[in-house]
């Protein structure tokens, strides 16, 4: 059994997905989602992905740093036309 103290707290983070302001559920490592799944059916899609910018390699970074970082990320997929939604890991 893989301890490492990173899996370990990846696999203990609620992943926040914020579809609207009226909207948001969690993700969790390794557990179904019926929020997720109905999001994905509604948009026509079986393939999602949780990215961040932030504190990349898991190194802090500052939050004006990782601000300008996530704002990056969204302008690319936004090119790209790909549909994103903000979230958080806590």
């Amino acid at each position: 059994m893989d301890s490492h103290p990173l899996k370990v707290a990846y696999e203990s983070t609620n992943f926040w997905v914020y579809e609207s302001a009226a909207n948001h559920f969690c993700i969790r490592c390794g557990e179904v989602s019926a929020s997720l799944e109905e999001l994905l059916k509604h948009m026509g899609t079986h393939h999602w992905a949780y990215v961040t910018a932030c504190n990349p390699q898991s190194t802090q970074l500052s939050d004006l740093e990782n601000r300008q970082r996530m704002e990056s990320l969204e302008a690319v997929l936004q090119s790209r036309g790909l549909p994103a939604f903000r979230g958080e890991g806590i």
